[in-house]
């Protein structure tokens, strides 16, 4: 039908524009891990998700967001992690420390073992807190403590680190190199809310694949 007046036609207008698909929002896939020996690759841009701002009874068992809070601060205790991969410079033998840490990530159960690791930051922010209560950062850096993070661009900084089962999995971290953390030491692990939220957001979520 061919709109006869001015209205009709804005009407019309309007009715085409909301057919059309949202734009998707990019997320990013934490990599698989090396067996203790690091990420094995850079995070991966997925542009298909669609993924919950709150959890419900009815999306839970494909994907859950980690880091719900109801005043909307993305920082949140994830639980325990453990350092290994002591390693020191060759060319400078007194720059040594832990590589990584590993922590068991637990979740709702989900409807199948296939998870990812969805993050809203291709480079996300954590800290584990070391045995003086210092932080030890993880992620993004900024102009405050710029020295606080480890970069290695071509690498994610987080991973799956597998034992993948419907409840739980490995996440690995790369340190902050070098350091005085103790190998074995075991330390708490937070996701922190990055620079410019809340326009700027650092969740993250499970999702069965």
């Amino acid at each position: 039908m061919i709109p006869t007046t001015l209205s009709q036609a804005l009407v019309s207008l309007l009715l085409l524009v909301g057919d059309e698909p949202p734009a998707a929002q990019t997320y990013y896939e934490a990599p698989i891990g090396v067996d203790r020996g690091g990420p094995s690759g850079p995070m991966i841009p997925r542009t298909e998700l669609f993924l919950p701002s709150a959890n419900s009874d009815i999306d839970r068992s494909t994907k859950k967001l980690m880091n719900a809070s109801r005043i909307g601060n993305d920082q949140k205790l994830l639980g325990m992690a453990r350092a290994y991969g002591y390693e020191c410079d060759p060319a400078v033998p007194t720059r040594c420390g832990q590589k990584f840490a590993r922590m068991i990530l637990w979740f709702s159960p989900k409807a199948t073992a296939n998870i990812k690791l969805i993050f809203e930051q291709p480079w996300p922010r954590f800290h584990l807190l070391g045995k003086y209560g210092g932080a030890y950062w993880v992620g993004n850096g900024d102009a405050i403590w710029p020295g606080w993070y480890y970069t290695n661009p071509p690498v994610a900084q987080v991973w799956n680190d597998l034992h993948t089962s419907e409840n739980n999995l490995f996440m690995g971290f790369a340190l902050p190199w070098p350091n005085d953390i103790d190998s074995g030491q075991v330390m708490e692990v937070l996701i922190d809310t990055v620079q410019g939220w809340p326009n700027k957001r650092n969740r993250f979520w499970v999702i069965a694949e």
